[in-house]
């Protein structure tokens, strides 16, 4: 993180959304697990105000937005991820902030999840090994709420195993919050810093509210293989879709740090053609061999998306 004067964002009250994905409770404590949170999952709002927010550099950007760190009142080390579009826009094929936020808000529960299921704690996560089609993914992401994991471990579906997923390192979100315009482009200023430096996309507009994701500050360092291969396989046991792998979209020794690297099982571009477990082939992380489902099972199963 590039050390630059901190810079306080101003005491100003943004209009409240009014969006499904997102919750207006502050994120104290854990959320409920209830598998309806999974199917319609809602992020909880960054318990602090943004006005608290120290800023003390520009750490990346991207197609969606640009990331900058912080430092929160509690003196804690953020990655505050800001998103250009604060509304879908047509020419995209999804709303990056709500992937997001759907995302993060469904990893906070599976994260929690594979704490309590621990080697310890006797209460191991049973999920099908190697999933290949919708129904599948969804078994498996059924497995890390509160309803299917005790209803697993009682009675296990037939080739199901028993995982244990408690060393994993998934990037902690702490929610999400909104930015003032006006101070994000001040802010820029000051560090000599354009948009247009860094990506093809609109200036930050100074009339305007932007989105923001606040997440644990995950240290840089040479990403290694094995630790991102298992990472990988984690996200694909676990039903979500992959997108090519992207090396800036992770940081420490393999934390994925951009979660619209991921799709849901229940959204729309969901594929079972690219729904497999990775490999790393020819210096490249890429899908390994895995069975395909008919033409007959993709079709008895496009209804699972909605269930």
């Amino acid at each position: 993180m590039a050390q630059q004067p901190d810079v306080l964002l101003p005491n100003t009250v943004p209009p409240t959304p009014d969006l499904p994905f997102l919750s207006q409770e502050p994120r104290n404590g854990e959320p409920s697990c209830a598998w309806e949170n999974f199917k319609r999952p809602r992020l909880r709002k960054f318990p602090q105000a943004a006005s608290t927010l120290q800023f003390q550099g520009f750490i990346g950007a991207g197609v969606d937005g640009l990331v900058l760190g912080a430092k929160t009142g509690d003196n804690a080390a953020v990655a505050v991820k800001i998103f250009y579009y604060s509304k879908p826009c047509n020419d995209h094929r999804y709303w990056a902030f709500q992937r997001e936020c759907c995302n993060s808000a469904v990893l906070e529960m599976i994260r929690i999840a594979t704490q309590r299921s621990g080697a310890d704690s006797g209460a191991p996560l049973y999920l099908l090994p190697t999933p290949r089609r919708i129904t599948d993914a969804v078994r498996n992401l059924r497995a890390f709420s509160t309803e299917y994991s005790h209803k697993y471990r009682a009675n296990p579906p037939p080739n199901f195993e028993p995982f244990d997923y408690s060393h994993l390192q998934l990037n902690e979100c702490l929610g999400w919050t909104q930015l003032d315009g006006g101070a994000v482009r001040s802010l820029l200023h000051g560090w000599r810093l354009g948009i247009s430096e860094f990506c093809s996309t609109p200036a930050v507009d100074a009339a305007s509210w932007y989105f923001a994701i606040v997440y644990r500050f995950v240290p840089d360092a040479l990403l290694e293989d094995s630790v991102v291969l298992s990472h990988m396989n984690f996200f694909y046991r676990a039903g979500f879709d992959p997108v090519p792998f992207k090396a800036d979209n992770w940081r420490g020794p393999g934390i994925l740090v951009d979660l619209s690297d991921l799709v849901l099982p229940f959204e729309s571009d969901w594929q079972e053609c690219i729904y497999g477990p990775m490999v790393k082939r020819d210096g490249r992380f890429t899908l390994g061999q895995a069975n395909r489902p008919s033409k007959r099972e993709t079709e008895k199963d496009a209804a699972t998306r909605h269930a």
